[in-house]
């Protein structure tokens, strides 16, 4: 299982949808150094956040958690390693109702087998 905690600045929020029309970019993860390897990478939790209607979807305050699952394939090597990750995001500021473009960040995720079929994963 891989877990990710998102923090969102104070008095900001981001999109945990595309919006009622669609437009809006949702927090979004990519594990390309992972699916490149032959995992299978699915989210399993997400937070729940809050409907705003202001600006018709669900958003993000404060931090929130995501979960995935991480399936190995038989030819995966077992060893502790650091693959990266990618998040791409937009916040927006709640006070000037101003949003900033669209980015995208990546992260390393510190791999440790616990056993020969379950990797575990730590984000810092």
């Amino acid at each position: 299982t891989i877990r990710v905690a998102v923090p969102i600045p104070s008095d900001h929020h981001g999109y945990l949808d595309e919006g009622d029309e669609g437009f809006l970019i949702p927090l979004h993860f990519s594990f390309d150094s992972l699916e490149e390897r032959g995992f299978q990478v699915s989210e399993i939790a997400r937070p729940q956040g809050v409907r705003d209607e202001q600006v018709q979807a669900t958003i993000l305050r404060g931090s929130g958690d995501f979960a995935f699952r991480l399936e190995a394939p038989s030819t995966a090597p077992l060893a502790d390693t650091t693959v990266m990750a990618a998040l791409q995001y937009q916040i927006c500021n709640d006070v000037t109702n101003i949003c900033y473009p669209p980015r995208a960040t990546e992260f390393p995720l510190r791999l440790k087998m616990a056993a020969a079929t379950s990797p575990i994963s730590s984000f810092e």
